[in-house]
C-alpha cells in the first residue's frame, strides 16, 4: 500500500491498528484478485479508517468499496460510553453523525472515485443487496444490543 496513504489511514479518527489495517487491505487484494470485478463491502464505516486501507485495495484492482453505515456511531460511541467523541455530535440534532468525517477522509485520501458511502443500516440495505462481492468486511455494532439482534 502506498505509504502516504498508509499515513493518512493513520491519521483518520478510528480504532483499527496498524498492523489489522495492513491485513486488511491484504486480504482485501487477494480476494479481489481471485474475484475480479467484484466489489468490496464494508459494513460500519465510522470516520473512514479502514474504508482508506479497502479504498486503497480496490483501487489497486480496479474495483469499488460499497461503505455502509448510519452515521450515529455504535452504543460504545454514545455519549457517556468509553469512546464517546465529542467532536463528532452534530449540535443541531444532539446526535453523534460520523458523515461529515467520512467524507472529509475520503476527500483528503483522493478515495472518492473508488468508494461510495451508503448511508443507512446495514440491515435494511442488506435486505435488498444480491450482488455478488469480492470481500465484505464487517465491522459495525459492537454493542450487546446489535449482537442480540442479529442472533
Amino acid at each position: 500500500m502506498d505509504k502516504v496513504l498508509r499515513a493518512q489511514a493513520l491519521a483518520t479518527k478510528g480504532f483499527m491498528p496498524a498492523e489489522e489495517g495492513d491485513a486488511l487491505y491484504l486480504a482485501a487484494c487477494v480476494a479481489c484478485k481471485e474475484l475480479p470485478k467484484l466489489p468490496i463491502v464494508e459494513i460500519g464505516t465510522y470516520c473512514g479508517r479502514s474504508t482508506v486501507w479497502l479504498g486503497a485495495a480496490a483501487r489497486k484492482n480496479k474495483t469499488k468499496v460499497f461503505a455502509i453505515d448510519h452515521h450515529f456511531g455504535s452504543e460504545e460511541n454514545q455519549h457517556g460510553w468509553e469512546w464517546f467523541d465529542e467532536s463528532l455530535l452534530d449540535v443541531s440534532t444532539n446526535q453523534l453523525n460520523t458523515l461529515p468525517s467520512l467524507l472529509a477522509t475520503l476527500r483528503r485520501t483522493k478515495l472518492l472515485d473508488v468508494v461510495v458511502p451508503i448511508v443507512g443500516e446495514s440491515k435494511v440495505v442488506g435486505s435488498q443487496w444480491s450482488a455478488r462481492l469480492a470481500f465484505c468486511f464487517i465491522d459495525g455494532g459492537h454493542g450487546m444490543s446489535q449482537h442480540e439482534a442479529t442472533t
